[in-house]
């Protein structure tokens, strides 16, 4: 029987990495130069990197800056955790991969007193390629950010993380619950899916618990990973990520291949997920340490006061956080409720609200609308008279900047069709106010 998780909250013996005295930094300001400048000459070609902050636009902006910056030849190893936020690929559709009213409503709260301070989950753009991930306090991310060359492959440092995770001894994580966690042929991890009580439901059918995406420049390559270690909002990923406007958008881009997802362990109880996270991440850089053999591993902490003036760091979370980064970059798409002449693309059903005369159709390009129709009317005159006011309102409009669709519709008096209210609702549901 596995012993209790409060028996299981130690002190690592961290015996496979030892901390050099010399060169050691604690400052990211300092990283870029003793990686850049300094690691040859003091014979440092590897670095294990945790971070303190859960913002997630501040560690994907280090993570950037230590792929941009760092020596080719160095081998990094950077760990983080974020609070809870949906992160997209970098070219993906926000509206397409994320429902983006569930977003603005947040987290479930735990009690209803917490009710007040549900915790919005934001929505992130990242710089690299793949498809859409939910991260939170139980989700480890962890990169890989090494030479670009002929040994780097896209399951190597998925591989690594595997034979960390059952190299591990503690209980919740024992080798009957790790029985079969493997890297699959999308070079995500997967495992056997298990009842809450661990028994196997049946060893073909998996669940997701990583997953990958790649950025590869001259000279480096970086490999990102999410873990799935405890997550206490599993159940609410497919709200996060179940687009209510997906049957209604036919888009250029990258679409997530959507697969189910679990958990290594749970544990309801914040300093059980706490210990467990920094028992992986230890185990990911012991395998790091034993994989990369040339000289001893250089450890560091960093976190937000150590970007204070830190120019560069500051402007990557300025283009993250920007609107512009995370709904303009958006690939064209066209959200239609009907099947257009001449394309394959078949939308589903609109609400029995709507006359079946309604026609709507925006496409949009970097997040723009540039051509529209918008009607009700079965008198084809009269629809396209709708629709020459509704394009002069809103041709040019970017989706993410109409927080009110009503507002679209106000002092025209070609729209006095009964439906226009069920009109607005659904283009409101469709659309919504975006998050933060």
């Amino acid at each position: 029987m596995p012993r209790p998780w409060s028996s299981l909250i130690r002190t690592w013996n961290f015996k496979h990495v030892l901390v050099p005295q010399k060169g050691c930094f604690s400052s990211i300001s300092h990283l870029k130069t003793l990686i850049s400048v300094n690691s040859i000459r003091d014979n440092v070609s590897k670095f294990v990197v945790r971070s303190r902050t859960t913002d997630p636009f501040l560690n994907l902006a280090i993570e950037d800056h230590l792929l941009k910056t760092s020596d080719p030849n160095t081998h990094i190893l950077f760990t983080y955790v974020n609070r809870p936020c949906v992160v997209i690929g970098r070219n993906q559709n926000p509206w397409l991969e994320t429902n983006l009213a569930a977003l603005k409503d947040g987290v479930p709260a735990a009690t209803v007193e917490d009710e007040c301070s549900r915790q919005e989950v934001l929505l992130v753009r990242r710089r690299s390629g793949g498809g859409t991930v939910f991260h939170d306090e139980g989700n480890l991310n962890y990169s890989f950010i090494v030479p670009n060359d002929k040994a780097f492959n896209r399951d190597k440092h998925a591989e690594m993380v595997v034979q960390a995770i059952q190299g591990m001894s503690l209980a919740a994580i024992s080798p009957h619950l790790t029985k079969g966690i493997r890297v699959n042929e999308r070079h995500d991890i997967v495992m056997p899916a298990r009842t809450e009580s661990g028994l196997a439901l049946d060893e073909q059918q998996t669940v997701k618990v990583s997953g990958s995406a790649y950025k590869l420049t001259r000279g480096r390559a970086l490999h990102h990973g999410t873990l799935l270690f405890s997550s206490p909002n599993l159940k609410s990923i497919g709200r996060y990520l179940r687009s209510p406007t997906r049957q209604f958008i036919d888009a250029k881009g990258v679409e997530s291949v959507r697969s189910p997802v679990g958990n290594l362990s749970f544990s309801s109880e914040l300093s059980i997920r706490t210990a467990l996270k920094d028992e992986i991440e230890k185990s990911i850089a012991a395998i790091f340490e034993e994989r990369y053999p040339h000289g001893k591993a250089n450890i560091s902490m960093v976190g937000e006061s150590d970007i204070e003036g830190h120019a560069a760091i500051h402007a990557g979370i300025g283009e993250l956080k920007s609107q512009e980064w995370r709904f303009l970059q958006t690939p064209a798409f066209t959200f239609t409720n009907q099947q257009l002449p001449g394309e394959s693309f078949k939308p589903g059903t609109q609400p029995t609200s709507l006359p079946t005369s309604t026609k709507v159709v925006l496409k949009a390009k970097h997040g723009m609308i540039i051509e529209s129709h918008i009607s009700l009317s079965e008198n084809q005159d009269v629809a396209d008279a709708e629709a020459r006011q509704a394009r002069a309102v809103i041709q040019n409009k970017k989706l993410h900047e109409i927080k009110n669709w009503q507002q679209v519709f106000v002092g025209m008096d070609r729209w006095t069709h009964p439906s226009t209210g069920s009109l607005v609702a659904w283009l409101s549901d469709m659309f919504p106010a975006t998050p933060g």
